[in-house]
């Protein structure tokens, strides 16, 4: 059965009201300014809503323009050793020791750039993770520094690695609020010298980092 509203016209039904106004319907495609009441079918058609009634878990096919989380984008950058790649050179001390840097993990929204063992970020905030290996230098200070502004952006924290100890990692986070372009590099101290080795050695049975950041834009 076919039903025909015009003019100023409205339907009222047991369970249902259509009324004369932000109601259209072509080729039986309706259009609503506005849908109340519960969902059952699969929603296909559903392109926008807004923020503010989103509450639960976003998958796979919902775009995210902004408001969800704290962070932004997300890259990671590293120091890549080749298996069997040997040892990793001296780590000598008197003085903070610029650790390597050369490859970009992940940095699917072009956050940060590579350049001779440092790293620019653009204006903005960031949650920075940095870690770096050493191998029987007695005690290691790690920092974050921030070379265009030759300031201390974050420090590590304390480790320790001597006569039997494994290569290890030492880490560090902090938190950057920068409103130009600035250059980062990841710095270590060593207490004693290591020749050859102390930046540490390779792995046997795959790559590994012997320097990661890990850095979180925020929205």
């Amino acid at each position: 059965m076919a039903v025909t509203i015009s003019g100023t016209d409205g339907i009222v039904g047991a369970g249902f009201t259509v009324d004369n106004s932000g109601v259209s319907v072509t080729a039986g495609v309706g259009t609503f300014s506005s849908i109340r009441g519960d969902h059952h079918g699969d929603g296909a058609n559903l392109t926008s809503i807004p923020a503010a009634n989103i509450v639960g878990v976003c998958t796979s096919g919902l775009t995210k323009t902004g408001g969800f989380g704290k962070f932004a984008s997300y890259a990671i950058i590293a120091k890549v050793r080749a298996a069997d790649s040997g040892y990793w050179g001296a780590y000598t001390t008197g003085d903070w020791r610029t650790r390597d840097i050369d490859t970009e993990i992940s940095d699917e929204d072009g956050i940060v750039t590579i350049s001779s063992n440092q790293f620019t970020l653009q204006a903005g905030n960031y949650f920075i993770r940095f870690a770096c290996s050493m191998y029987h230098i007695n005690k290691h200070a790690t920092r974050l520094q921030n070379i265009t502004d030759s300031t201390t952006a974050g420090i590590g924290e304390p480790n320790s690695s001597y006569t039997y100890s494994a290569t290890l990692m030492t880490t560090g986070t902090c938190r950057v609020s920068i409103d130009s372009a600035k250059v980062f590099e990841v710095q270590g101290y060593p207490s004693t010298t290591k020749a050859t080795n102390g930046f540490g050695e390779d792995m046997d049975n795959g790559p590994c980092h012997s320097v990661r950041v890990e850095i979180f834009k925020e929205a």
